[in-house]
Formats: C-alpha cells, structure tokens, sequence
C-alpha cells in the first residue's frame, strides 16, 4: 500500500506543477505577469513506529511556487499624448 501512497503523491505533485506551467502559458502575452517555478521536495517517513534507519522517501510534493522577479521585455509605445508644463496651460 506504500507504494501505491507513493505514487499517487508524485501525481499529485505533477498535477500542481502542470497549473503553474498552464497559468504561465496562459499568461505569457499580460503586461507585467511575472510567471512562477514549480518547487518540489521528498517526503520522508517520520513515524515512531518506523524506526527503519534508511533513507528511503515516502514521496514527493510540491513545497513552493517560487515567482521569478526577473526584468522583462522592454517594449515601447507609440506617443500619442503632448504634454505640457503647467504654465503653458495656464497662459491660455
């Protein structure tokens, strides 16, 4: 039954990383969208009862949806507005 535990976490943990890959691919083209990293870790057997010594895991989750802060493209926009100091207004 562990290893049926075992798997059933790695799908799970897959699962979480293919909707933060979707929310990325789905945000790709959003002004300022900041895409995130799927962080996975092992889960380990904690038990009392266990008291087996080896270094086996229990599974996998995810244990953070790390955002990357790095510079985007800089595009330019077309000028489509005149400004003008405050005392050019004013004088009108």
């Amino acid at each position: 039954m562990a290893t049926f535990s075992i798997a059933l976490s790695g799908l799970t943990a897959a699962s979480s990383g293919l909707d933060i890959t979707s929310n990325n691919i789905a945000n790709a083209d959003t002004t300022g969208f900041k895409n995130s990293q799927a962080e996975f870790g092992d889960v380990f057997s904690s038990s009392a009862v266990n008291l087996n010594t080896s270094t086996s895991g229990e599974g996998v989750q995810l244990i953070s949806s790390a955002q990357q802060f790095t510079q985007g493209d800089i595009t330019t926009t077309p000028r489509r507005w005149t400004w003008r100091s405050a005392a050019t207004v004013s004088s009108r």
